[in-house]
């Protein structure tokens, strides 16, 4: 469907949906689908629907021509008299409608143009309709004849170049808001034409880069949801290179230059969407479908958390390196599930493996009294339940309860024995970790799953640090005894370790024996069985 460049014709039939040019295959066939927007409609709705486009199109020129003049003739009218019609009647028009369009497109093409598979986004807003885009480009290409000036001839072929581009990638963002895997083919197909109306405008020669990679990373993820992984594999590179290129290409081209975050965040997805395609070629079972039901599952969790994207979480939820990051530990995991790679775990039995980030989590603290006060400088480690969003509670009010709390009520602080220590300047740490978790990382190493488990982690490092920070706000504020001794030097993620454990209806028991410092949450254990690879 993508290999061969659609050409525009004002009287080809249209989509009475979307506007689109559609491809005939069959005149006598009642049905036809669009291959931009997938919509199913009637022959002779649409050719009612093309009446109306023509109607449209040729009030609006009889209205831009001088009375009298007619398209139709333009051939036998002298070349300096079109000119002067073009450039005193038609062009004041369409400059003005097409200088709306231009600021519009640009908007959009600020904003990342690739949707992960199983996620759906209504994020970028637009109130251009692509039925009225593919109309002013109908109205380009039926002014053509009168073009004689060389400029001229640039400048249409640049309005009709992106008008055609921006309608389809109208079309695409409509494509975000569904839920269907047949999407992804019509996305390729969309941005295929996309490009190619850009292939030979020097103006837009990022944008024709651009949509070109974001036509085969579209185009890879069709392919991954038929099951061919290697042609998936072989897209998505070709796809990211394209991207690359685009991006590199911006700074010749200024009155794009907003797009260069944009394709940044795209190349994002596409890796992610590459760590996808991998773990899918790993399936112990042979068939990339299995790990594919499982990536949907994690998807549509992920998604929900994005509802947490506020407040002190803001920026944090919805960035695409979240999924990066987990879709990179999801394709390790499924490496070593497959035999052909390892994972940190600490040894031990359990069914499952469940996933915790080690913090170094260096700090200060004032001892003595008067003449022998004093301060030290020491550090703990904490683990970090990386399942941490599916107990929105740690997000708001109790984030002690998913991880180690090393400054529970616990400590000796307050005590006779924590008084004293503290007068005579002899304590050496004010938290009560006592350097067990530190062991407990040491202890783990890079193994082969076997038979177990294995519960993803469900958060990035950027969420850890925010879960840590708030840990010690949270924990100063519950505690003035230690608030008034603390200093936090810069907590250091040092890595993700899984503990084995069982999971078992609402309850769950990790394999470690660090009394009570276990955490008393790691989410929603349902849920987490649920996700279980």
């Amino acid at each position: 469907m993508i290999n061969a460049i659609k050409t525009e014709k004002t009287l080809s039939l249209r989509c009475n949906h979307c506007g689109a040019p559609l491809e005939i295959q069959n005149r006598e066939l009642e049905l036809i689908r669009c291959s931009s927007c997938g919509t199913t409609q009637k022959l002779v709705d649409a050719h009612a629907f093309l009446e109306q486009i023509m109607g449209q199109v040729y009030a609006w020129v009889k209205t831009s021509l001088p009375t009298g003049f007619e398209l139709s003739g333009t051939e036998k009218v002298d070349p300096v008299a079109r000119h002067t019609i073009f450039t005193t009647h038609v062009k004041p028009s369409i400059e003005s409608e097409y200088s709306h369009l231009f600021f519009n497109a640009q908007r959009i093409m600020a904003q990342p143009l690739m949707s992960l598979p199983f996620k759906t986004s209504s994020d970028i807003l637009s109130q251009d309709d692509p039925v009225k885009v593919f109309e002013f480009n109908a109205k380009i290409n039926s002014i053509k004849p009168l073009i004689f000036d060389k400029e001229d001839s640039v400048c249409i072929k640049d309005m009709d170049s992106l008008s055609l581009c921006f309608a389809y990638i109208l079309n695409n963002i409509r494509l975000f808001t569904k839920d269907a895997p047949e999407k992804y083919e019509l996305m390729a197909s969309n941005y295929f034409t996309a490009s190619e109306s850009m292939k030979n405008s020097e103006k837009f020669k990022s944008l024709h880069l651009r949509f070109s990679g974001l036509s085969k990373i579209s185009l890879s993820v069709h392919f991954l949801m038929n099951r061919n992984c290697f042609e998936a594999k072989r897209i998505i590179e070709e796809g990211i290179v394209l991207l690359e290129e685009g991006n590199k290409t911006l700074g010749t081209e200024r009155n794009l230059a907003l797009m260069g975050q944009a394709i940044l965040k795209e190349l994002t997805v596409a890796k992610v969407i590459k760590k996808m395609i991998l773990a899918s070629d790993e399936d112990p079972s042979g068939d990339p479908l299995n790990t594919l039901a499982i990536i949907e599952k994690l998807m549509k969790e992920l998604q929900t958390h994005e509802k947490y994207d506020s407040g002190y979480w803001k920026g944090t939820f919805k960035d695409t390196e979240r999924y990066h990051q987990i879709f990179s530990m999801f394709e390790k995991i499924r490496r070593s599930q497959n035999g052909r790679g390892k994972i940190r775990f600490h040894p031990g039995t359990g069914s499952y493996l469940i996933p915790f980030w080690v913090i170094d989590l260096p700090y200060s603290f004032k001892t003595g009294f008067f003449l022998n006060k004093k301060g030290c400088e020491t550090r703990d480690t904490i683990f970090v339940s990386s399942t941490f969003p599916t107990d929105p509670d740690s997000l708001n009010s109790r984030p002690f309860c998913v991880l180690t709390d090393v400054f529970s009520k616990d400590t000796n602080i307050g005590s006779l024995g924590g008084i004293l220590s503290g007068l005579f300047a002899t304590e050496k740490s004010i938290s009560c970790g006592n350097n067990i978790l530190q062991e407990i990382a040491r202890s783990t190493s890079l193994k082969i799953v076997g038979n177990k488990k294995v519960i993803p982690p469900l958060t990035s490092k950027k969420q850890v640090e925010k879960m840590v920070h708030f840990y010690i706000h949270s924990m100063l504020e519950k505690n003035p005894d230690i608030s008034r001794k603390f200093g936090l030097s810069a907590p250091k993620i040092t890595g993700l370790i899984f503990i084995p454990g069982e999971l078992q209806g609402n309850e769950f028991r990790l394999n470690l024996d660090i009394g009570d410092l276990k955490p008393r949450s790691i989410g929603d254990v349902s849920k987490l069985q649920y996700l279980a690879m």
